[in-house]
């Protein structure tokens, strides 16, 4: 059932890879809310697209997903985000556009008056609110998905 709705959202995307980027960025945040409610599927990929709704982990998946049938590479990326009430666990994306890859936190271009805020960011201002885990801190891992250090 996933990779059918994948598949047929993605059908419906179309232009340059910016384009499709922005446009299934666009239709999750038009297609979900944000609820940490459910019976586990909040935490996956098909709340996300089937049940329209879930955590940071489902849009992170659900993003996932369609980017690599849009045939864009990305990767799912987990650590803590940093806001004036703590830490908490968290997850988003990082986008290959060109040669480089760029933060989006589809979650957070979900939320109330940060509409896209969080869309193709560089990694020097995004950091300020987002501390990946230290896996992704390895030379092995940015000498492979070279981040940008400005936004797109």
């Amino acid at each position: 059932m996933i990779d059918k709705k994948v598949k047929a959202i993605v059908a419906h995307v179309k232009g340059t890879n910016y384009q499709k980027i922005k446009q299934l960025n666009d239709y999750l945040v038009h297609h979900m809310y944000y609820s940490d409610r459910g019976r586990g599927d909040q935490y996956t990929a098909y709340g996300a697209l089937v049940n329209g709704h879930g955590v940071c982990q489902a849009y992170t998946l659900a993003y996932y997903r369609l980017l690599l049938e849009a045939k864009i590479d990305n990767r799912m990326i987990t650590g803590l985000s940093v806001q004036p009430t703590g830490r908490e666990n968290h997850t988003w994306n990082i986008v290959k556009l060109g040669n480089r890859y760029y933060d989006v936190d589809v979650t957070w271009n979900d939320a109330e008056g940060r509409k896209n805020m969080y869309f193709l960011k560089g990694d020097l201002q995004f950091k300020k609110s987002h501390h990946a885990d230290d896996i992704y801190k390895t030379t092995a891992f940015q000498s492979k998905y070279p981040l940008s250090l400005y936004d797109h």
